[in-house]
């Protein structure tokens, strides 16, 4: 994890694919990329990414709505949007949780 704040980043993956598994850092970096790259086709056609243990990600459309501009109180028409969701297993959550 980066030093600097509490954040996991792309490349802290690849440092800990390699470290975990002893192939190089190339091999680690397209492992991730196409990891990231599988998941990222699956949500965009739609698909449930599902991984046991950690969670799934799901592709949910939000409804259009009535939104407010908090300076002038102006109301104004939000669009129909696609979001992607997580939801936590039970396994994650429990470690999550657990006591030190």
């Amino acid at each position: 994890m980066s030093e600097k704040s509490k954040t996991l980043t792309r490349a802290d993956l690849v440092r800990s694919v390699t470290e975990a598994t002893g192939i190089s850092t190339t091999n680690a970096q397209e492992a991730v990329e196409a990891v990231i790259g599988t998941m990222t086709d699956a949500l965009c056609n739609g698909v449930r990414v599902e991984l046991r243990g950690f969670g799934s990600f799901e592709v949910r459309l939000r409804k259009p709505r009535l939104g407010r501009n908090p300076r002038s109180g102006e109301q104004y028409q939000i669009p129909a949007r696609k979001g992607v969701y997580f939801r936590l297993s039970p396994l994650m959550r429990d470690a999550l949780n657990a006591e030190e």
